[in-house]
């Protein structure tokens, strides 16, 4: 499974964060099957809004953790368009938009 994780761009840190969860991989793999579509970066995001609209609210590590995802990512812009949407989202308290912006480079 290391391997199709990689290949997706996912570290074994998404897992253990639960920022991509098992089933959605494998609903991501199944499209991938069907379509051959290598958009990695689209599949990332897909996990990151999956794990967005899963929450009503994020613990203070929850931050941390997903700002580590979006510093490792490869995808820059997609990462910081991430962020900024989970800014925006109304779920996170004024210190944790400050912690985000902190943690994520973000200005």
């Amino acid at each position: 499974m290391n391997d199709l994780l990689a290949k997706f761009g996912y570290s074994n840190r998404w897992l253990e964060t639960h920022v991509l969860t098992t089933s959605f991989f494998e609903l991501q793999l199944k499209d991938y099957n069907e379509t051959g579509h290598e958009g990695w970066e689209h599949y990332r995001y897909g996990a990151f809004i999956n794990w967005l609209k899963a929450h009503q609210t994020f613990t203070d590590q929850q931050i941390e953790e997903v700002a580590e995802l979006i510093n490792d990512d490869n995808d820059k812009p997609m990462a910081k368009g991430f962020a900024k949407e989970l800014i925006n989202s109304g779920k996170l308290t004024e210190l944790q938009i400050i912690k985000l912006k902190i943690l994520a480079s973000l200005s």
